[in-house]
């Protein structure tokens, strides 16, 4: 699924929903969002499932099996600006603190 301003964009590819990115005012939207791409993408799926980030988040979690909640894609456009430092923690529909975040970047 595609988040796009308000509205999802599951109905777009994400060539559209790049295109339609470009249209808008990078300080109304600053990026393009995908979300649970392990679902759709063989590559994603290999990565989160068959690398050792799950062990290793498992090992620093002190726990024996995992639980993925999303994975997700930001896309930005050439030449955006860095995003400010924020918490997503008031995000995450948790009842508790025992989870892990993991950011790839890709260039």
């Amino acid at each position: 699924t595609l988040g796009y301003s308000n509205e999802i964009c599951n109905t777009m590819s994400l060539d559209q929903c790049k295109d339609a990115l470009s249209t808008v005012d990078p300080q109304e939207i600053p990026f393009l969002q995908m979300f649970n791409i392990w679902k759709i993408n063989s590559n994603a799926r290999k990565l989160i499932f068959e690398s050792n980030i799950a062990k290793i988040a498992a090992e620093l979690l002190n726990v024996k099996s995992l639980r993925l909640y999303q994975d997700a894609v930001f896309i930005k456009r050439p030449n955006d600006g860095p995003t400010q430092w924020h918490s997503d923690l008031n995000m995450c529909p948790f009842d508790t603190n025992d989870f892990i975040t993991v950011w790839i970047v890709l260039h």
